[in-house]
């Protein structure tokens, strides 16, 4: 009797054992991909980091006027998207090099008074964040 009572125990054990093991594989596979997956958008967002520029006007007919300082990412030139009030326009402006002026009309929209203008810059392929809002007015550029 005894005999089978340890055979009992035993693989009582062995099944525990493997449902703990099955437990810890089930647990890693969720920790694993919600790690990778936060650190592929780390890596798309620090070729972002150092972004320098300044959105100096933008008024009513949909013109912008923006210097970039200097900075990282040493890049020539970029190119960003335009969203006003937080909305994507549909619209992408080019930036050129340090310390550079960039002007760019756009003849086919106008946007109100009050408005809050803000660009998400296009590094590498990867959009950054959207950076500091500037108020749409109605002086001239």
């Amino acid at each position: 009797m005894s005999l089978k009572k340890a055979q009992g125990e035993i693989i009582t054990t062995v099944l525990i054992i493997l449902l703990v093991l099955a437990a810890i594989v089930i647990v890693w596979q969720v920790v694993q991909s919600s790690v990778s997956r936060g650190g592929e958008q780390a890596k798309g967002q620090t070729s972002c980091i150092g972004m320098n520029y300044v959105i100096l006007k933008a008024n009513t007919t949909g013109a912008i006027q923006i210097r970039r300082n200097t900075g990282v990412p040493d890049v020539a030139s970029f190119t960003a998207r335009v969203f006003v009030n937080s909305a994507d326009t549909g619209k992408k402006v080019l930036i050129g090099g340090e310390l550079n002026t960039t002007t760019f009309y756009n003849d086919v929209v106008t946007w109100n008074a009050g408005d809050k203008l803000q660009l998400a810059p296009i590094i590498s392929g990867t959009q950054c964040d959207l950076g500091p809002e500037k108020l749409i007015t109605t002086e001239a550029i």
